[in-house]
């Protein structure tokens, strides 16, 4: 699901490019697309998928947590 919110632009992406480019297959897609509506992660407008402020803010609180497990991760190497 992080693949999808990483790959949405800023002017919304289609949803068949979205699959492309997280690499999913549409179907499967779909399915958590489905989720991240539900979860006003994103929105579907106008035949695009468009990321919402909850959206960002998921994302970035993802990276950050992800940094942190890598750094605590490199310490104990």
């Amino acid at each position: 699901m992080v693949s999808i919110l990483a790959n949405i632009k800023e002017d919304g992406t289609k949803p068949t490019h979205l699959s492309n480019k997280s690499m999913l297959d549409y179907k499967v897609m779909k399915k958590y697309l489905s989720y991240l509506i539900q979860e006003e992660l994103v929105k579907q407008l106008d035949g695009k998928i468009y990321i919402t402020e909850k959206g960002r803010e998921f994302l970035e609180e993802y990276k950050r947590l992800r940094n942190l497990i890598q750094f605590s991760t490199n310490k104990t190497a």
